[in-house]
This record gives structure tokens, C-alpha cells and sequence, in this order.
């Protein structure tokens, strides 16, 4: 069970440095009007992003500190909306 820390009504989930899983994020295709997803510093690898690629109505999206690599970036290619997407690893 995952807890959101923060879903403004503007349709931004903040679910930054939180226990979320893979498996968690297939809830998330089903929530209507999901625009900015914030998932930096989570457990979340490549396998996750299969879901995150659905969502979509997604503008932002921030991978930052995860564990997905490259081969996970195709996942995301349905999401025309998108505008940001914040992906890397912090220094150190």
C-alpha cells in the first residue's frame, strides 16, 4: 500500500522519496486528469515505467534517482503530451 504524499487538484502526484513500487504504478493508469507525476528518488525501475507510459495525459514526469536505464525510455514514447521529464542521477 502506497501513500500519496501530496495529489493537488491541478493533477500532480508527488510521490517523491516515497516506499512506491512497480507495482503500484499500474493504479495510477486509471486516475483521470493525472498531468505531472513526481516519482524521483523511489524505488521505481524500468518495469514501473510500462505504466507510467499510459498515463496519457502526463505533461511532467520526474525519474530522477531511480533505477530505470535506457531501455525504459521507449516506454514513454505514447506520451504526445509530455513536456518535462526529469531523468539522471544526482552526483556522488
Amino acid at each position: 500500500c502506497i501513500e500519496v504524499n501530496e495529489y493537488h487538484p491541478d493533477g500532480n502526484i508527488e510521490l517523491s522519496e516515497s516506499e512506491v513500487v512497480d507495482s503500484d504504478l499500474q493504479h495510477f493508469v486509471f486516475y483521470p486528469g493525472v498531468v505531472g507525476l513526481r516519482l524521483a528518488r523511489t524505488e521505481v525501475s524500468d518495469a514501473g515505467v510500462q505504466f507510467v507510459g499510459e498515463m496519457r495525459d502526463l505533461e511532467s514526469l520526474s525519474l530522477h534517482n531511480t533505477s530505470i536505464t535506457d531501455c525504459a525510455l521507449g516506454e514513454l514514447s505514447g506520451l504526445t503530451k509530455l513536456e518535462q521529464l526529469w531523468i539522471g542521477m544526482d552526483p556522488g
